[in-house]
């Protein structure tokens, strides 16, 4: 078999797409004409060698870890990771990476704290999935956060209960732990059958309680006088 042959059959991605998206025209997802490198391809096996990594295999390409991990493309590339998910407070500096148009960013901005929310930020996650070869899921320490995020993807893509994934991926990960809201969120995703239904009445109250916490974030928002949040609040 000559070496152009064998090099597709090691990579799964080589080729451009005919009709690129608009995601893929911005640069937010993998751009196929660049993974030319051996060293870049998946690894052959379906393990992933996280030896000495705080990186885990929680499902079939699918990975969790902290901040560091994510932040070193050297590891990334020897994971065969493709695609980067951050649920943090700030997005990685990746434009500052020799390599990075060898991934794929897609940025959630959310805190680690009960008012926070994630089901409104699900699909454009999804979106962004579909695209998706080997995926690291990652926030601060990869406790929190990208659980709550990994596990409400596989809950989607699989069509398993949150019970069962939370199982898998926290067996698999035993620092895991989605705070109580999030799990809560991810109960509720449950109900409305993986998606989020705007006539779910408890999906209505969840938007509308989020409302009112933005509401009252406002409210006491330090850059405007009393006088000023008199004029506008209650």
């Amino acid at each position: 078999m000559d070496s152009g042959r064998a090099r597709a059959q090691r990579c799964s991605i080589v080729t451009a797409p005919e009709n690129p998206t608009n995601d893929e025209k911005q640069g937010n997802v993998l751009d196929r004409s660049r993974v030319e490198n051996d060293s870049f391809c998946l690894p052959p096996l379906p393990t992933v060698d996280t030896t000495g990594l705080n990186a885990t295999l929680v499902a079939s390409n699918i990975l969790i870890s902290d901040r560091n991990v994510a932040e070193c493309p050297d590891v990334l590339c020897r994971l065969g990771i493709t695609h980067i998910v951050t649920i943090d407070t700030a997005p990685l500096r990746h434009d500052r990476w020799p390599s990075e148009n060898r991934f794929a960013f897609h940025f959630i901005n959310a805190k680690d704290e009960v008012s926070e929310d994630l089901l409104l930020k699900l699909p454009a996650l999804f979106q962004f999935m579909k695209t998706a070869v080997r995926t690291l899921f990652h926030c601060r320490m990869g406790v929190s956060r990208s659980a709550a995020v990994c596990i409400a993807y596989l809950m989607y893509r699989d069509n398993r209960s949150l019970e069962d994934v939370y199982g898998q991926v926290c067996s698999a990960r035993t620092q895991c732990g989605p705070n109580e809201a999030f799990v809560g969120q991810l109960q509720l995703f449950e109900r409305m059958g993986y998606k989020l239904n705007i006539y779910d009445r408890s999906f209505q109250l969840y938007c509308l309680s989020n409302v009112l916490l933005k509401a009252i974030e406002y409210r006491f928002d330090k850059s405007l006088t009393l006088d000023e949040r008199r004029e506008f609040y209650q």
